[in-house]
Formats: C-alpha cells, sequence, structure tokens
C-alpha cells in the first residue's frame, strides 16, 4: 500500500481551540470526536478530518483543506501572524508538494504530479536551497539521462526530485523529522 497525507502544519503564537481553529479556516463541520488516531493513520483517509499536536506545532489533517490551501490565494488570511504549511505526499498518485504561508500571505506553492508541476510559485525556501543535485540522482544517472534526452530533460527531472525531496524535509521544520523519518507517535483526534 502507497503512503498518502494531506496534513496542514500551523504555528501560531494565538492559541486557539479546536472550533476556532477550523472556523478560522473555513471549514465547516460540527466536532464530535470520534476516535484517536496515530498520525501515519490518517494515510489514505482523504475525507476524514483530525486535528493534533506536537510540541507548539497544530497538525490539521484532510483532503479539502489541503486542496483549498492550493487553490485559494487567501487560505491563511485569518493568521495573519502565523506560519502555515499544506503538505501533500501521495505515493499512489505521484503527487508530492507544499504550499507556505507567512503572515497571511503565500510564500512559496509547489506541486508535482507526475513529474509535471501544477503548481511553482514564489522563491526557493531554506530546504530547497540547501539539497544538491548530487544529493538528487548519482552522476551515472545524470550522465545517463543527458546522453539519452537531453540537458533539459536533466533539469526538469532534478526540479521536480527537488520539489518531491523538500516536501519531505519541510515535515522537519515542523515535527522534528523529516516525512518519511517520523518516529514518535503524534496522536490526532478524528473528528466527523
Amino acid at each position: 500500500m502507497s503512503f498518502r497525507l494531506n496534513a496542514i502544519f500551523i504555528l501560531d503564537k494565538e492559541y486557539s481551540s479546536d472550533e476556532e481553529l477550523l472556523k478560522k479556516l473555513n471549514h465547516k463541520t460540527k466536532l464530535v470526536p470520534k476516535a484517536t488516531a496515530d498520525f501515519f493513520e490518517t494515510n489514505n483517509r482523504w475525507n476524514k478530518l483530525f486535528i493534533g499536536m506536537m510540541g507548539n506545532c497544530r497538525i490539521v489533517c484532510n483532503g479539502k483543506l489541503i486542496n483549498r490551501a492550493f487553490e485559494e490565494p487567501d487560505f491563511a488570511a485569518a493568521f495573519p501572524q502565523a506560519e502555515l504549511a499544506g503538505v501533500i505526499w501521495d505515493e499512489a498518485a505521484e503527487t508530492f508538494g507544499f504550499v507556505l504561508f507567512k503572515n497571511g500571505k503565500t510564500v512559496r506553492k509547489v506541486l508535482v504530479a507526475a513529474g509535471e508541476f501544477e503548481f511553482d510559485q514564489g522563491f526557493a525556501i531554506d530546504e530547497e536551497t540547501k539539497i544538491k543535485d548530487e544529493d538528487l540522482l548519482d552522476e551515472d544517472e545524470m550522465e545517463d539521462i543527458v546522453e539519452d534526452e537531453g540537458k533539459d530533460a536533466l533539469k526538469a527531472i532534478l526540479k521536480s526530485e527537488r520539489a518531491i525531496h523538500t516536501t519531505n524535509q519541510l515535515v522537519k521544520r515542523y515535527l522534528g523529522a523529516n516525512l518519511v523519518e517520523i518516529e514518535e507517535e503524534v496522536m490526532m483526534e478524528e473528528y466527523g
């Protein structure tokens, strides 16, 4: 089974209840706790709503909210002093990306689906700029791609791979470990 995650990470100086948080996100649902789930148990549960916390980071997992984060330019306007990041990691659909908001404004939006960019807006963030080409592909792979497909193809592949790796590493900013390395359980409350 392939892994699928739709998460929004929120660093906000003003703590709000789950109800207030969803109101700010303009997500209409009645908050009735159903169960608790591990962060990774939200995998492939796109239509369910999960809210949790790790350290000073709020975590919201819901497919509709993450899509809105990518689609609506003013998604984070209700968080004028916060940092929000939405992450999509969908191995089955080969879709990976993130959107980063600071102080209610979009900083960076990148989404790659099957190697093609659906979004590529804003300037590279720290996690992106620190990744070297050699971290993405080894020398022989790069030479083979140039030989078979040309330099432009190599540039496109490296750009796509960088977006995927950045999405993985961005999670470390909020949870202290890359997405594929998280060992500590983060418990989430499922609402329905």
